[in-house]
């Protein structure tokens, strides 16, 4: 213990250490990706291989958790913060260079990376905590919950595409359905105050449909 501790200030930064070698792993084989292929088939690459690292390193689970923490990696020297940031970095410009070639192509809305990529990194960290907390170990087949996780943000990415094109996501539209939202609501709330209203004047619950009795 006494020898590690001459390399490194504290436990923490030996966390920090590991996370960071984990986190290499994954950018040298996302880097690794041939920037010539179709968009589609870039993204899929590069969910397979996020999906992949995480799957084949199940004992760094607590580790990445622990070392996402904001308070954790304040606490660490700055030399080795900078460093964490610049892995960061480094991903978050992989990502983006990926997104910006499918909105210059007219694959993917035109809107800004950090709100076009909000959506699918949810959802991938998300099914990542359920493969590391044993929640997919029923797998029919190889590379089955990949798949399904790969073409549910595809599609989802793919799908704000059209509601672009189709004028949906404009704010206008927005107001409309929540206008339309709050009237539905109004009504509903309306009909269970004639139906409690009834039921009052008629001394007991509001009666079933009796209709119903001779189905």
């Amino acid at each position: 213990k006494g020898t590690v501790y001459k390399h490194f200030a504290s436990k923490d930064e030996i966390y920090a250490r590991l996370t960071m070698e984990f986190q290499q792993q994954s950018l040298e084989k996302l880097e690794r990706i041939d920037t010539g292929l179709p968009v589609i088939q870039r993204l899929r690459m590069v969910i397979t291989v996020l999906w992949e690292q995480h799957r084949a390193g199940r004992e760094y689970q607590r580790l990445v958790q622990y070392c996402e923490r904001d308070d954790f990696r304040k606490s660490l020297p700055d030399e080795t913060q900078a460093a964490l940031a610049e892995l960061d970095d480094r991903f978050q410009r992989y990502v983006d260079a990926v997104l910006e070639d499918g909105i210059a192509q007219g694959i993917l809305p035109r809107k800004s990376l950090r709100a076009l990529v909000f959506g699918p990194m949810a959802a991938l960290r998300g099914a990542i905590r359920m493969m590391w907390g044993g929640c997919l170990e029923q797998e029919t087949s190889p590379g089955e919950f990949v798949d399904e996780i790969t073409n549910f943000i595809l599609a989802g990415m793919l799908y704000q595409e059209w509601l672009a094109e189709e004028g949906l996501d404009s704010e206008r539209t927005r107001r409309l359905a929540e206008a339309e939202l709050a009237e539905a609501e109004a009504e509903l709330a309306a009909e269970a105050e004639a139906l409690g209203s009834r039921a009052r004047h008629n001394g007991g619950a509001p009666q079933e449909n009796p209709g119903l009795d001779r189905i």
